[in-house]
Order: structure tokens, then sequence, then C-alpha cells
């Protein structure tokens, strides 16, 4: 992984190793995702936001599911579902939500946050290097499964967040698409 020179991994890598093992196969998905919410809302923002924050995380997980396909060359048969990432942090126990938020801490005192060349880089790093090690733990069963943990999570955020931000600006500004065309609002998760 190319985003970020090998000095600036060594500090990642103690969390990541214990990121990959929590929760067990069965649990693990529900971590990680609360994991990446809790992620998106401390560097980005959910509610107080901008476009280019929402923006660039969007890319962050776009990138690194698409990198994720290429490199493991997993399949990406059919359409992940946003309902995938809803279910599974439905299903997280409060224990492992909790070790999720007190993760996200520790990861995000790591992450350099104010520099802005850098942030999506190494939050890049992060997520693939814990879907890595889960996959080779046995957390992940399939290569595949990383690829639908970051879509499906994706889908979720940009349903619940960038499109309420995407609404308001079009609200204030005007919308681009002519009426035939505008989009279909993504129900509340």
């Amino acid at each position: 992984m190319p985003y970020i020179s090998s000095d600036h991994r060594k500090p990642y890598a103690e969390i990541i190793t214990r990121c990959a093992s929590v929760g067990g196969s069965s649990l693990f998905e529900g971590f990680f995702m609360t994991l990446l919410s809790c992620l998106a809302e401390r560097v980005y923002g959910s509610v107080e936001t901008r476009y280019y924050k929402q923006n660039e995380f969007i890319g962050v997980l776009s990138c690194a599911a698409t990198e994720w396909l290429r490199r493991t060359r997993c399949s990406d048969d059919g359409l992940v579902a946003e309902s995938r990432c809803i279910d599974a942090l439905d299903k997280t126990p409060p224990t492992l939500r909790a070790e999720a938020q007190a993760l996200c801490g520790e990861i995000t005192e790591l992450l350099p946050l104010h520099d802005e060349t850098q942030r999506a880089g190494h939050l890049n790093f992060v997520l693939t290097s814990i879907l890595l090690q889960a996959l080779t733990s046995g957390a992940l069963s399939r290569p595949d499964q990383g690829f639908q943990i970051l879509e499906s999570f994706r889908r979720y955020w940009y349903g619940r967040f960038t499109a309420d931000y995407e609404e308001s600006m079009i609200a204030k500004n005007g919308d681009c698409y002519p009426a035939q065309l505008t989009p279909q609002r993504l129900p509340k998760a």
C-alpha cells in the first residue's frame, strides 16, 4: 500500500492487530462497521460537516473497496446492499460497540486530522490493514467480504449523511438535475 511511508505505518501496527482480532468471525463485520461509523463521525463529521469532508470519506471507502477488488482478485458478483451494514450494526453487542468506540479513539489520536494531504491515505491504510489481518486470521472467511463491508458501509454513510447534506445545499443553492432526472431520495437508515 503506497499511501503512507513505512515510518508512518509503525504507530498503527499494534492497534491494527487488536482491531483485526476483535469479535471473531461471527461478529467482526458488525465491529468493523461500528468502528467505521465512529471514525467517520470523529474525522469527517456527520451533522456539522462540509461537502469536501463527505466527499473525502466516500472517496476513501470507494478507493479502499476498489483496490481490495483489484488486489485480492475477488469477484464483485451482485449488488451490495446498504441493508447489510444496517443488519451488522444492529447485531453488534453493546460490549463490542464500546470496544469499537475505544479503538476508534486510539486510531483517531494517530491520524493526521489537520493535514488534508495525509489524512485520507492514513485512513485508507488503517482500514485496509485491519481487513487484511482479519482475512489472514479467519475473522473474514472470504476475500469478497472485505469489499462487501466497505461498499455496504459507503452506501449506508452516503444515504444517511452525505445525501442529507446534498439536499440541504440543493434547497439553498438550487439543483443541477433537471426535474425529469431528479434522483430518488434515499430512505433514512
